[in-house]
């Protein structure tokens, strides 16, 4: 049974930003997901109390850790919280590399699509328990890669928006494999109100976003409702690549807006060398 949880996402305290930080709420649910995904289950049942039988001198062997093979596109301080916090709801959980019961392979594809896509094919290849993909990219390219191994994601939007889902009569169903949890757009919410208060005379917002990013788009639709709703003028510039940032970023700021919010997307764009 497919299972998610949403994750809220908060901007920083600075107004003029929008950041996502994972919180101690997304590792509690981190927590509970990953307890979802590797918890074994024990049968219980009432039979009487059997007398005790002498301790064998021969050791038991050990049970054979779970493995799981943790991808991340790049180095990111958002990503590795969310990292951290995975690794730290398993210990809690007894499951960790000091424990001896889990094995966690950690990847990085350092912003390079070819790199991510061995990584996975890897992942798959050593037949992993469960491959925990960090933000939408990972998540995408494992789920098309296999249907048998469990994928837990996280920094990532909801199933309905990158159309993982299937509608089946009155349900929608994401993937059979895919567990983890969902950020929303609340932020956006948080952040118009934000500069409300820090910038009450502000009139114009400035924003970059990856238009072939599916993220980046959604988060567009709703932050042009919210600006529209607050009578705020948005100034927005859409790109592709690392290569075209400088010279939208320049074009906004020539709009001289009141504030600028520049789009974490842009850290999944393809590197222009």
């Amino acid at each position: 049974m497919t299972t998610f949880a949403k994750q809220p996402r908060q901007p920083k305290n600075t107004p003029t930003m929008m950041h996502n930080h994972c919180s101690h709420a997304f590792r509690r649910m981190v927590l509970l997901m990953t307890f979802g995904i590797i918890i074994y289950a024990v049968g219980c049942t009432s039979k009487p109390e059997e007398p005790k039988k002498p301790e064998s001198s021969i050791e038991k062997p050990a049970k054979k850790p779970v493995v799981i093979g943790f991808v991340q596109p790049v180095d990111d301080e958002t990503l590795d919280e969310a990292r951290r916090g995975f690794i730290d709801a398993l210990a809690k959980r007894g499951y960790s590399d000091t424990a001896g019961t889990a094995q966690i392979i950690y990847q990085n594809a350092q912003n390079d699509i070819p790199t991510l896509n061995q990584i996975i094919d890897k992942f798959i290849a050593d037949k992993v328990t469960c491959i925990a993909a960090n933000a939408t990219l990972p998540m995408m390219t494992a789920l098309k890669k296999t249907k048998d191994i469990p994928i837990f994601m996280m920094v990532g939007p909801a199933p309905t928006i990158n159309d993982l889902t299937i509608k089946q009569g009155e349900n929608v169903k994401a993937p059979a494999n895919l567990v983890g949890v969902y950020e929303t757009l609340a932020y956006i919410d948080s952040s118009i109100a934000l500069i409300r208060r820090a910038f009450p005379n502000a009139k114009t917002i400035g924003v970059i976003f990856n238009s072939a990013e599916p993220n980046s788009t959604n988060a567009m639709k709703e932050l042009r409702k919210k600006c529209k709703q607050n009578n705020l003028k948005l100034e927005a510039r859409s790109i592709t690549s690392t290569a075209e940032t400088q010279q939208a970023v320049q074009a906004i700021l020539s709009k001289k807006p009141d504030v600028f919010l520049p789009c974490l997307i842009i850290l999944s764009l393809p590197v222009s060398k």
